[in-house]
């Protein structure tokens, strides 16, 4: 399987333990990520939990 076609079928995702503005940080980049777009930035507040964040997404 391509990588590609790998990220049109992601598994969902799990949100135990996630703030809002992760869950919504992580659905918005597996979003642009299935249409196509392979650069994205996430924007976050200072101790939101960016790196916890970004650690999640490729887990």
């Amino acid at each position: 399987m391509s990588l590609r076609s790998g990220l049109q079928t992601l598994p969902h995702l799990k949100t135990d333990g996630l703030r809002a503005c992760q869950i919504t940080a992580i659905t918005n980049l597996e979003t642009s990520l299935q249409r196509g777009k392979p650069r994205a930035l996430a924007q976050m507040a200072t101790g939101s939990g960016k790196t916890f964040t970004a650690i999640t997404d490729v887990a």
